[in-house]
């Protein structure tokens, strides 16, 4: 297996798969605040679909879930195109380890007692991020591209989305934040919009995505 298209074909046959997914992303997104704006109720799995607290509740209804199922399908996609990676196992680790550094970052940036103040805490959290995003680029370049396109594409709407809901003081979880933030609107739109920057399709995009991508590589018939 090669991470080269052996054929000349440029992969672009996966950029129409990108696509469908950013408007399926950006539906889910919209009916996910529009039903926390009305005040739905939809229990699932015990959680509210349409839950205002912070970061979700837990809710399925959304974007990060949809990594794992476009992850999946855009692997079948390079892999059938003759993008696979080199090495199957050695793409699934390096994902691996890349979340495990995400997750170590994650701590060390904002429970670890290492930094102070939220400036500190989400510019390193932010730049952090990126860098264990980059074990997905080490493990398949091909699936990174992809993924990565897709997570930018994804947070757009969200990012347009956060910035309505926190100036018009509007009680949905996009409007929300961790309590150490200052709650004034620019400073909230300012953080929020960092991390929908860096840390959600540069690194949790890349990195869930490409475990999936490399799984659905597996499922593939080579081109």
């Amino acid at each position: 297996m090669t991470d080269m298209n052996p054929s000349g074909r440029s992969g672009s046959s996966v950029m129409p798969i990108v696509a469908i997914g950013a408007v399926v992303a950006a539906v889910v997104s919209g009916v996910r605040f529009y039903g926390e704006l009305n005040g739905w109720t939809y229990p699932l799995l015990g959680k509210n679909l349409f839950s205002t607290e912070v970061g979700g509740g837990g809710s399925i209804l959304g974007v990060a879930t949809l990594v794992p199922l476009f992850g999946f399908w855009f692997g079948r996609r390079l892999a059938a195109d003759g993008r696979a990676p080199s090495s199957l196992l050695r793409s699934f680790f390096l994902h691996i380890v890349g979340v495990a550094v995400c997750v170590g970052v994650m701590w060390a940036t904002m429970e670890g007692g290492f930094l102070e103040g939220w400036e500190q805490k989400s510019h390193a959290f932010a730049a952090a991020s990126i860098v264990a995003g980059l074990f997905a680029l080490l493990a398949w370049p091909a699936s990174w591209i992809v993924n990565a396109a897709f997570g930018i594409l994804t947070r757009v709407p969200i990012v347009l989305i956060q910035y309505v809901a926190i100036h018009k003081g509007w009680d949905t979880h996009y409007s929300k934040a961790h309590p150490d933030l200052p709650s004034d609107p620019e400073t909230m739109v300012y953080a929020l919009t960092l991390v929908q920057i860096s840390f959600w399709p540069l690194a949790f995009t890349t990195l869930v995505g490409g475990i999936f991508a490399t799984l659905g590589a597996a499922t593939a018939r080579r081109a």
